[in-house]
Order: structure tokens, then C-alpha cells, then sequence
């Protein structure tokens, strides 16, 4: 769904593009703009990777983030 189809639907919803570490910028992020929730997808890992769960990057933000993380598998 694009925002402005969220926007239609009184969600609110926004995008930017930052630079950076992305994990330290993503939990930056949402402290600075006092964010509820990060909402973020994960690769869907095959073989030995499975046992790792999780992508660097959404396992440090999961661990660091002041606010709940919600990862989408």
C-alpha cells in the first residue's frame, strides 16, 4: 500500500531517507520523532541460515529500540 492510499484510509504514514548505520539510524530515528512502533520485514532465510532467525539489522534494532518492534516474516 503507497501513503497516499494510507492517507485515504486516516492512516498515518510517512518515508525518509536517511545515511548511516541503518540499524543506529532506524532506532535514532524513531527516538527523535518519539515513533510507537517499527515495523520492519525480514528475508525469509533458507538452510543453515535459519538458525540465525533473524537479519543483522533487524536484530539490532529488535534489541536497541526503545519502542516495540514488529519484524514481518
Amino acid at each position: 500500500m503507497k501513503i497516499h492510499e494510507m492517507e485515504d484510509k486516516n492512516v498515518n504514514a510517512n518515508s525518509r531517507c536517511l545515511f548511516g548505520d541503518v540499524a543506529e539510524r532506524i532506532v535514532r530515528f524513531a527516538e527523535e520523532n518519539k515513533i510507537d512502533l517499527v515495523v520492519m520485514g525480514n528475508r525469509r532465510l533458507k538452510g543453515a541460515s535459519k538458525i540465525k532467525a533473524l537479519g543483522i539489522v533487524a536484530r539490532k534494532v529488535s534489541e536497541t529500540a526503545e519502542c516495540p518492534v514488529l519484524i514481518v516474516h
